[in-house]
């Protein structure tokens, strides 16, 4: 039923995506001949957002998404989890700034390829912490715990 789910999340995500895609070029080409040419971006009525920032809202959905279920299947600590929640929170705090500076619902070509670079580095951060299993864990918590060990401290001189 999971794979299921998934299968049909990744669809209907892929689906939008093309579609939003197809909306673009057909507003693109429909534009009128007087319209600016500084601006790449298609008018939308105000307060709807573009496809361009429902792109971003569906990829940081399903991080989250993959984020919870990694916490729920106990491929990932809710410690280890932490920085990962506070990373699609950064997105998506950076996506609503650029909505701002915009003035508008929509990105600009520069900052959709700055939010999709951030997306993918989360994404590989996700997939590293969920198959690097228990070790990423324990060597998490090894590092934040004071280390004993002073074999290999240079000031030592247990090795002259």
């Amino acid at each position: 039923m999971k794979r299921f789910s998934w299968m049909f999340l990744l669809a209907l995500t892929a689906a939008s995506a093309h579609l939003a895609m197809a909306q673009d070029a057909a507003t693109t080409t429909a534009a009128p001949a007087a319209a600016p040419a500084a601006s790449s971006q298609p008018m939308l009525p105000a307060g709807v957002p573009g496809p361009r920032v429902k792109l971003v809202n569906a990829r940081l959905m399903e991080q989250g998404a993959r984020i919870k279920e990694g916490v729920k299947s106990g491929t990932l600590t809710k410690e280890t989890a932490q920085p990962l929640w506070a990373q699609v929170k950064a997105i998506r705090a950076q996506e609503k700034a650029d909505m701002v500076q915009n003035g508008s619902r929509s990105l600009t070509d520069d900052q959709l390829a700055s939010l999709i670079q951030m997306l993918d580095a989360n994404s590989k951060a996700i997939y590293d912490a969920k198959h690097s299993g228990s070790a990423s864990a324990a060597a998490t918590s090894a590092a934040s715990a004071p280390s004993t060990d002073t074999s290999s401290d240079p000031d030592s001189d247990s090795s002259n």
